[in-house]
């Protein structure tokens, strides 16, 4: 899958998770990134969390690691949260590219003190 239908699907993906956050965060919506080179928003915004989203056929470590690179290089200083989801799959929060947790775990605070 390439060009349009990938973003269609990214984008699908990035409504999605601010659903699921929303029952937390009522203010959680899809961040609007410009592609002309600017400041690089969240995917997901309304949270107190930096989040990107990635949504691939496969997931790979090297995915989850440039997407927390992403979060760094964007200067936000929220907690950065990668929220990842294969093709057919469930969904995952990661708060470190080691640590992740279920969507429904992390929305239920399974996480707490384990964000830095």
């Amino acid at each position: 899958m390439g060009g349009k239908s990938s973003r269609t699907k990214g984008h699908s993906f990035e409504r999605e998770v601010a659903r699921l956050f929303r029952t937390i965060y009522p203010g959680a919506k899809r961040g609007y990134q410009s592609r002309d080179g600017g400041k690089a928003a969240a995917d997901v915004e309304g949270t107190p969390y930096h989040i990107e989203c990635k949504r691939y056929r496969k997931i790979t470590s090297r995915i989850i690691r440039d997407a927390f690179d992403q979060v760094r290089d964007s200067g936000d200083s929220r907690p950065p949260l990668v929220v990842v989801k294969e093709d057919h799959g469930s969904v995952f929060v990661y708060t470190d590219p080691q640590v992740s947790y279920t969507v429904t775990d992390f929305l239920c605070g399974s996480y707490m003190g384990h964000l830095g």
